[in-house]
Order: structure tokens, then C-alpha cells, then sequence
């Protein structure tokens, strides 16, 4: 079941490359469109890899600490997927999947040091991809120097500064804010918590963020008491699916990370990420509902 699901994910990426299926958006082609649709297949991939590396880990479970059985199928099979996205100079979605499957192998207990390799060979190209790219570049430049670059690279994280501290403690009011009025590029999309903080405030934004660590809790707290491996690696891989594009892209407004275009889960503009994310809670619902029926609890039944 597993894998089809992962080869149809693959194949979507692959789709972005076809001309006249693949979209161009903002000078990337991370986009497929048919019939008047366009979606994005590198969200589907994250929770395609999410289930399929569970069951692999699942299944290898007793070879994991070995380098030629555990760690080296599982490395060449995400090492596909991840070179798909960044193909598609998509690195937010590389480093989110990439970071989330690692968290999954380290949960899943292979050798620290096979870990630690994929790190240390991770940087040059991450460098690499930094300096070969101007626009990136000039990103990190104006996050290390922001006062410089304000008016230039700099401008989308100096509105976005401006617009959370504008909103105060309880913000502008609730579709009162500026900044979304051509003043913050991307403000609807990867820029929306900017939104949130001037028109709700620091109110509105630690709400926005309680919520999201309620989710990822519930989904530690499920993965811990359930009784079988794969859905223990299954609930841990959502609530990192979930938990760090959402802290990326919290950072990022913030201007605790260089700017990268990440949505924010559930409330960015963006029906890929929604869909997808709506089912992964799904499965992060039916997993916990199973545990309860394992454990002999006594589920209500909804209506």
C-alpha cells in the first residue's frame, strides 16, 4: 500500500519537468496543473516519505544500527525524493523533508554516526547551493545585515518586522492592518504571521503558536504510548511534518532564520499544503484512535 502511494508522489515531482503540465511561478516550476487545477507535488512527497520511511524502519527495525541493510536503503530511497525537490530550487521543502526524515532515523535508533555523516556531507552542499545562487546569497546578507538591505533584498523581513511590532499587544483589529496592502510581499502566503501579529497582536500570535504546540504534543504523547513500532515513527513523523515548517516559517517573519519561502501549516494561502496537512491530522486521528481501541477504551462515536 506504502509504496505505490510513494512512486505516484515521485512521479508527480517528476510531472513539474514535463512542459505543459509543469507550472512556472515566480521564475520556479514547482507546480503541476491540469484542467484548470495546479497543485504542488513536493507537499504530497513529504507525507508520502513520511508513511513509507515508518514502514521501512518498521520492517528493517532489527538492521537499522547496520550500514549496508539499515542505513544505506533508507538513505538511497530519500536521497530520490530529496533530489527531486531541490531540483526544483525548492530548498525549504529539501531541508523541512530532510530534517524530518533524519529526526525519524535518529527516533528510530540507527548509529549516531551514520547520522552525524549525512550532516557533515549535507553542509558543503547546502554551501554550495548558497553560493551558486546570487538571490539566496543576497537573502543571507540581508539577514545578517538587515539595516543595510532594507530597502533592497532586505525590504520583505523589514515589512514584516514593522508589521508585527505595529500590532502591539492586542493589534490593529482583525482585517484592520496595512502592511497586507501591497506593503508586504508574500503577506497572504509565507509572510502571514506578520498579518497575525499586527492585526491580533502578540495576542493573536502566541495563540497561533499554542495551537500548533498542542498538535505537535498530542502527537509525541501518541507516539510514545503506542504499542507497535511503525505507529509509533508514523505519529513522530507527522508532528515533525507539521511542527517544523510551522517553527521555520515562525522564524523567518520573526527574522530569527534567513528568508525562506515556507507556508505556514493550516493557515497560508495554499491548497496543497492544506489538503495534504488536513490528511495528515487524518491519520494522526486514526492512530490515536486505534491505540484507545488496543487499550480497551471505549471510543464515542461522532453525531
Amino acid at each position: 500500500m506504502f509504496r505505490p502511494v510513494s512512486l505516484f508522489s515521485l512521479v508527480l515531482l517528476l510531472l513539474c519537468y514535463v512542459p505543459g503540465i509543469g507550472k512556472r511561478v515566480n521564475g520556479q516550476t514547482r507546480w503541476i496543473g491540469f484542467a484548470g487545477f495546479t497543485f504542488q507535488p513536493s507537499e504530497l512527497a513529504k507525507l508520502a516519505m513520511v508513511i513509507f520511511m515508518a514502514d521501512i524502519l518498521d520492517k528493517k527495525r532489527d538492521q537499522l544500527r547496520s550500514f549496508t541493510t539499515g542505513f544505506l536503503p533508507a538513505a538511497f530511497i530519500a536521497g530520490i525524493f530529496l533530489l527531486a525537490i531541490v531540483l526544483e530550487e525548492d530548498l525549504g521543502a529539501t531541508f523541512v523533508l530532510g530534517l524530518v526524515i533524519w529526526l525519524m532515523w535518529y527516533v528510530a535508533g540507527m548509529r549516531l554516526s551514520h547520522l552525524l555523516s549525512l550532516v557533515f556531507m549535507a553542509i558543503p552542499a547546502l554551501a554550495f547551493m548558497l553560493l551558486s545562487s546570487e538571490w539566496r546569497m543576497m537573502r543571507l546578507l540581508a539577514f545578517i545585515d538587515l539595516e543595510t538591505h532594507a530597502r533592497g533584498f532586505g525590504m520583505q523581513l523589514n515589512q514584516s518586522l514593522i508589521a508585527i511590532g505595529s500590532g502591539g499587544v492586542f493589534g490593529r483589529g482583525l482585517g484592520h492592518g496595512l502592511q497586507k496592502y501591497d506593503y508586504l510581499f508574500e503577506g497572504h502566503t509565507d509572510f502571514i504571521f506578520a498579518n497575525i501579529g499586527e492585526e491580533l497582536g502578540l495576542v493573536g500570535c502566541l495563540s497561533v503558536i499554542a495551537v500548533f504546540l498542542i498538535i505537535v504534543s498530542v502527537g509525541f504523547i501518541t507516539a510514545l504510548r503506542m504499542p507497535d513500532f511503525f505507529g509509533s515513527l508514523l505519529a513522530c513523523g507527522i508532528s515533525l511534518m507539521i511542527g517544523i515548517p510551522a517553527l521555520v516559517n515562525m522564524a523567518v517573519v520573526l527574522g530569527l532564520a534567513p528568508t525562506k519561502g515556507l507556508p505556514l501549516p493550516f493557515i497560508s494561502y495554499g491548497g496543497s499544503q492544506i489538503l495534504v496537512n488536513m490528511a495528515a491530522i487524518g491519520i494522526l486521528m486514526n492512530i490515536t484512535h486505534h491505540r484507545q481501541r488496543l487499550h480497551g477504551r471505549r471510543v464515542p462515536r461522532s453525531g
